[in-house]
């Protein structure tokens, strides 16, 4: 009987502690900054901007100017105040079930009454929204100093953090690592529905490259300069020895020839040997070692380089801001009298407002690639990081100015706008291909038509690998599918009705023969596409007492009128 009043007061202190934490970081976060952004419509930007009789004083009038300078900037400045509320509301929260029941490695029983699980599930559930609020948001780096911040990780200088799933407590890293789209940094399993919860830290060293859909189990330990290849898991308390390359499931350790197969890099390129003294069983022996320098080893990290030029966002703010500022203004001017009318329409004017600011955004970052262009024109080829300073510096740049968009266009109402936007930017793509929930690099991709690419999968144009910068045009060529969570390198091409299965991933310069089903890591072929039959322009008919077999051609039925 006190067993079942115990987990009632569990049960209940659990609903109350997770409605006040969410109310904390969720409603107090917009309060201040919802208040200074009306402040500033009402009393600086409706009467100096909005109510201004002349056009022209917009630009002389001093008042006037200033407001029309600041106003993206208000709207920057608030929406970072807003995360960084939620950060400290959820450090003071989070300092507070610490206190209760501190964390710590060690495996936690799934029984009831159980105060450690009881503050496991708490502190679980209080990351889930500024998880999503930073990873999410147009400046996703800020991720890595939320969690070194609020004390549940300890991440290093120069450390990448993209879009994964947990992540978000006991993990340590050394400096310079990354961690790719769709990588899993489970601390926490739970061993079946009912079972224990294993609660251990991953410990990764320096340099470290953990790619798109890699997965680290709790307790595992990663040394320094270790890159691991697209879909490797490491199992529980698995260590990985520094300076090496791992890939597979379970993950293991590879040598030169299969990072030469999968990355089409010579060996002097993927590894520079030098020779170094080193003390073995008591005897001075002249030992080689690999050298590796490691930034990224995918195509939608974004590179530490190009964060010096986040500058290039303030004019692409500034401008799409502005005009977007403007008419939300004069609606609330006009309607904010007519009480009905203004709550009916303001839903529409929203909606509309989004789709404003993102056609703008775009506008305004085409016309910002057309002049880095002509300044440097983009480039195929494998670059030396160093040597070729020049080609990575603007690849920098394209991807950082492209990615604000992108980002932008599928966070909206209608993500699978994203489309226009690919096209905008340089990639050719059709409105008959499917992409959505998959990540496409920004340049240097063809796809023919009704090109379908599954749910999470990876497509990479342009890779780092240690000191070099690969960038290759990848093509899709008509009805062509990549299945779900698959790598598409860079150099790739896919013919006609061809399948590449789920979770596989293709090499460097790879191509996937016309009506085959590929699979693998790397992809090898698997079987013909029976389903591809039905795409062709022949029937192949048997004789089944003769055995025979004849091939006769046939004319697909069109409609005519609708290709005119």
């Amino acid at each position: 009987m006190a067993s079942e009043t115990n987990k009632k007061k569990i049960k209940n202190h659990n609903i109350l502690l997770y409605l006040i934490s969410y109310l904390l970081i969720y409603f107090v976060s917009f309060g201040i900054p919802g208040i200074l952004f009306i402040v500033f419509i009402n009393f600086f930007f409706i009467p100096h901007v909005l109510n201004v009789s002349n056009f022209l004083d917009l630009f002389t009038d001093q008042n006037s100017l200033i407001c029309l300078i600041l106003s993206p900037i208000i709207i920057i400045v608030c929406y970072l105040l807003h995360l960084l509320i939620i950060a400290i509301n959820l450090k003071l929260i989070y300092h507070y079930t610490e206190k209760k029941v501190p964390t710590k490695d060690g495996i936690i029983p799934r029984d009831f009454p159980n105060k450690e699980l009881q503050f496991y599930h708490v502190r679980s559930f209080i990351m889930k929204y500024p998880k999503w609020a930073f990873s999410k948001s147009p400046f996703p780096w800020l991720t890595v100093k939320l969690f070194n911040f609020i004390g549940t990780n300890q991440m290093g200088k120069g450390t990448t953090l993209e879009e994964q799933v947990v992540g978000e407590k006991l993990i340590k890293t050394g400096k310079n690592c990354y961690f790719g789209v769709n990588s899993v940094l489970a601390s926490h399993l739970v061993e079946g529905i009912y079972g224990n919860v294993n609660l251990f830290t991953i410990k990764v060293g320096n340099n470290v490259t953990f790619p798109a859909f890699g997965m680290a189990t709790p307790g595992t330990e990663i040394g320094d300069n270790v890159v691991l290849l697209p879909l490797s898991a490491a199992a529980k308390h698995n260590q990985l020895k520094g300076n090496n390359y791992y890939f597979g499931i379970p993950v293991r350790k590879i040598f030169t020839k299969k990072i030469k197969e999968c990355t089409g890099l010579t060996e002097n390129q993927i590894i520079k040997k030098k020779k170094k003294k080193k003390i073995c069983n008591d005897m001075n022996e002249s030992t080689e070692s690999m050298e590796l320098t490691i930034d990224v080893l995918t195509g939608s990290g974004m590179p530490k380089d190009a964060l010096k030029f986040l500058w290039l966002y303030i004019p692409i703010i500034w401008f799409a801001g502005t005009v977007t500022l403007f008419q939300f203004t004069s609606f609330w001017k006009d309607y904010i009298n007519i009480p009905i009318l203004f709550y009916l329409l303001l839903p529409f004017v929203i909606f509309g407002d989004i789709y404003i600011f993102l056609g703008l955004s775009l506008f305004f970052t085409k016309l910002l690639l057309i002049f880095i262009n002509l300044i440097h024109k983009p480039k195929e080829g494998i670059f030396h990081i160093r040597e070729d300073r020049r080609v990575y510096i603007f690849w920098c740049i394209r991807k950082l100015l492209k990615k604000f968009v992108i980002w932008f266009a599928r966070n909206t109402p209608l993500p699978y706008v994203d489309i226009i936007a690919f096209r905008c930017l340089g990639v050719k793509v059709n409105f008959s291909n499917s992409i959505l929930d998959s990540w496409l690099d920004l340049e240097f991709i063809e796809a023919g038509k009704k090109v379908f690419i599954g749910q999470g999968s990876t497509v990479c144009s342009g890779i780092v690998v240690g000191n070099y910068l690969i960038i290759k045009r990848i093509i899709f060529e008509d009805l062509a599918i990549v299945g779900g969570h698959s790598v598409v390198s860079p150099g790739t091409i896919i013919r006609k009705n061809t399948i590449l299965g789920a979770a596989s991933i293709t090499s460097f310069n790879q191509e996937l023969e016309k009506d085959w089903v590929y699979m693998g890591i790397p992809a090898r072929k698997l079987k013909l596409n029976k389903y591809a039959e039905s795409n062709r322009e022949i029937i192949i008919k048997k004789d089944v007492e003769l055995k025979e077999t004849s091939i006769v051609k046939y004319e697909k039925i069109e409609n005519k009128e609708g290709e005119k």
